[in-house]
């Protein structure tokens, strides 16, 4: 009878090992989980705020005669469009590009093209700002 009993306390205890085993198992899945949500959730807070800083611009075109980019610029003004000038070397060559934007949307992007268009200047598409 004792040696019942014993097999019985054995088995209790080996019953209880397993027990705590499956659960610690199921709380390394819990937590493994809960870690996985984590990222997931930091990775699409990233992406919106990534989304929010996007700027998008409208190449006009590069110029070899300044004159004739500060007249682009005019006109595009003159129009309701921000544009602006910078200097860029081809080979030996100083252009002067014309970009409008940054725009903080495409659509606002696409809206400013439209009104280029209308007062005759043609642009390279709405692209996004590096």
């Amino acid at each position: 009878m004792k040696a019942a009993q014993e097999e019985n306390v054995r088995q209790k205890a080996e019953i209880e090992k397993k027990a705590k085993a499956a659960k610690a198992a199921r709380d390394d899945q819990l937590q493994a989980a809960i870690a996985q949500q984590q990222k997931k959730e930091a990775a699409a807070k990233k992406a919106a705020a990534d989304a929010s800083q996007q700027r998008w611009v409208i190449p006009v075109g590069a110029f070899s005669d300044p004159a004739a980019a500060k007249k682009v610029v005019a006109n595009g003004r003159a129009n309701g469009v921000s544009l602006s000038t910078s200097s860029v070397k081809s080979g030996s060559t100083t252009l002067t590009r014309v970009i409008a934007g940054p725009f903080k949307t495409r659509d606002q992007a696409e809206a400013a093209e439209a009104k280029l268009a209308m007062a005759g200047i043609r642009t390279g598409g709405v692209h996004q700002a590096k």
